[in-house]
């Protein structure tokens, strides 16, 4: 139901949570920036009050309280909702919805699913999810239901979860999990009846498991044990539990769905003798003949319906259940992307210019935006009715990507370091966090790249890149010091690599020495410079202090120098040598230190 509502004196807007509140309460005190602020999950920061542009109006108590949200998350997860927000037929855009239908606190958790990675579901609030889920076809929600309700399902070994879970995958359709309890009354239907909770399941579970063709399905207890059932509902709503009329009002079609032409016809006048009144006499005639055989059971069909579910009969045998004492709940992954949501056109409010793109331009959501970059936060605020915006310092192509990196991974695997840093520099100048940049950098990882991606990683402060592509560098060993990618490398690198093989042997260090040199000429031919001793040594700056001369072997290092004599001063080949020096005094100490105490022992 939708209605278009002003302001009034008694409405106030729902709280949000409170840091002492947990995760279940969406309706405390508004803070000024975020609703939500216990929400976890991939786009938890989206619920802003600022952003908000659809309330959802509950009246309690004669007061209305709101759930503020998201037209277009919540257009983009159910085609209700798009149908409602951007559909011909919602002519009023700003207009509130009234929630008549649900609970405060079932909606709240509905809303969350859109927003949040993880709900917590139990056994008290699935009902009402599943039925939202269902009306507004919810797809990532009604998921997150059919989860928990198979695992509860599957982890419940006393059976009474079928009672509560059978129904709601026969209105909900959720067919295999239906085919899938259906499977457990078949093996186990009469123990299932004879379960101390059987008395307490709905009506709706006791007319589904009466449709079922169970294994030892015995028509005289299946009777009685729908007895004692109407006898409880009867007691539960302070009725008579004694009287015909009350049971067969209680039991309703269950009364229909009880095979009585398939009972004997001892059992069946022993059924008589107690609960005759529970029948009319067209039936009992009509049920006497097709036991006695004049008639067939599908001439009973005026009287009562023929069950015609079942389900392969696996030879087993099963203990009496019992109830469970623990309440089913558990946390459960809710799929949240908001891939989708970077190309529906039909639910942007902000777009992008650019000098010379004519009349192309870039369209975004501002609720996405604003959540995770303020100073787009900021803009929005002094937005014009025509929600544009002008870019003037980055190319249409570079802001497209970056604008994708709000929603999903932008795919980077054909794109310059240079296109890629002017992203990243996008990112910095928005003050944007939580972008899936750095997820699309590690995903396009390999040997070529590795190197400018450190570089990357060191300039914007990535660190999990950074990580990454050290491991990567390390695990590379010698060899990955040969690609194109090291000899196009930036200076500051060089500092990095000696630290990464640490542990590298002399004939190693060797190795990485002649691969820095070759990075060096490789410099002097970017610069258009000669490639003497001097440009060499010009071209690694302050990252020639890092190059591991100290821990090749001493000839290593004489015929290195010998080659390169022009690169090194005095001064240097000084402080190499004391290096040297203070290397064997350590290693002599060592061994005389060894020596003892294997003369001690």
């Amino acid at each position: 139901m939708q209605s278009v509502s002003s302001k009034s004196p008694n409405r106030k807007r729902s709280p949000g949570i409170s840091n002492d509140q947990g995760p279940n309460r969406l309706y405390s005190k508004v803070p000024k920036q975020r609703v939500i602020s216990q929400l976890y999950g991939s786009i938890k920061g989206i619920y802003t009050y600022s952003t908000t542009d659809v309330n959802f109006i509950f009246n309690i108590n004669g007061q209305q309280e709101l759930i503020p949200s998201h037209k277009c998350i919540l257009a983009n997860r159910s085609p209700v909702f798009r149908q409602m927000f951007y559909g011909e037929e919602f002519l009023e855009k700003n207009g509130d919805v009234t929630i008549v239908d649900a609970t405060i606190d079932e909606f709240v958790l509905f809303i969350r699913s859109f927003y949040e990675d993880r709900l917590e579901i139990t056994e008290a609030n699935i009902h009402g999810l599943a039925y939202l889920a269902d009306k507004y076809i919810a797809a990532a929600c009604e998921e997150v239901c059919k989860h928990f309700l198979n695992e509860i399902l599957d982890k419940n070994e006393m059976l009474d979860a079928i009672f509560w879970v059978l129904p709601l995958a026969s209105q909900y359709n959720y067919m295999p999990l239906r085919q899938k309890c259906i499977r457990k009354v078949t093996i186990s239907g009469v123990l299932l009846m004879l379960c101390s909770e059987f008395v307490n399941c709905s009506q709706e579970a006791l007319l589904e498991i009466l449709r079922i063709d169970f294994f030892g399905r015995e028509e005289n207890k299946v009777f009685e044990r729908c007895i004692a059932w109407a006898k409880h509902a009867c007691e539960k709503e302070q009725l008579d539990p004694e009287s015909p009329e009350n049971l067969r009002i209680q039991l309703g079609d269950c009364f229909k769905l009880i095979r009585f032409h398939s009972m004997s016809s001892r059992e069946f006048v022993q059924c008589l003798s107690v609960h005759v009144k529970m029948f009319t006499i067209d039936e009992i005639e009509q049920i006497s003949k097709v036991i006695a055989g004049r008639l067939r059971a599908s001439d009973l069909s005026k009287y009562f319906r023929i069950p015609s579910i079942s389900a392969p009969i696996p030879q087993v045998s099963a203990p009496i259940p019992q109830a469970s004492t623990n309440k089913a709940a558990g946390v459960y992954e809710c799929n949240t992307s908001l891939a989708t949501m970077f190309d529906d056109n039909a639910t942007t409010d902000v777009f992008f210019t650019f000098a010379g793109a004519g009349n192309q331009q870039l369209a975004g959501h501002k609720c996405v935006l604003a959540a995770k970059s303020h100073t787009f936060e900021k803009l929005f605020i002094d937005l014009d009715q025509t929600n544009k915006i002008h870019i003037l310092d980055s190319s249409l192509q570079e802001f497209s990507v970056f604008l994708k990196s709000f929603y999903t991974k932008p795919s980077i695997d054909n794109l310059t370091k240079e296109f890629v840093d002017q992203v990243l520099a996008l990112s910095v100048k928005f003050g944007a966090t939580e972008l899936h940049l750095e997820d699309s950098l590690l995903d396009a990882l390999n040997d070529a790249n590795v190197f400018w991606m450190l570089e990357l990683s060191q300039n914007f402060k990535l660190g999990h890149l950074y990580s990454v592509s050290c491991d990567h560098i390390k695990s590379g060993g010698i060899e990955i010091l040969s690609t194109t990618g090291f000899l196009n490398a930036h200076r500051e690198i060089l500092k990095i690599i000696p630290f990464l093989h640490d542990e590298a042997t002399c004939v190693d260090s060797l190795l990485i020495c002649n691969a820095f040199m070759k990075w060096a000429e490789a410099f002097c031919d970017r610069n258009n410079m000669d490639k003497s001793d001097g440009n060499l040594r010009t071209a690694f700056g302050d990252a020639f202090e890092s190059i591991p001369f100290v821990n090749m072997r001493l000839i290593d290092f004489a015929f290195f120098q010998h080659k390169y004599d022009g690169m090194f001063s005095n001064e240097d080949v000084r402080k190499i040598m004391n290096e040297f020096t203070k290397k064997s005094s350590n290693r002599v100490n060592a061994h005389s230190t060894l020596v003892e105490d294997n003369d001690n022992n």
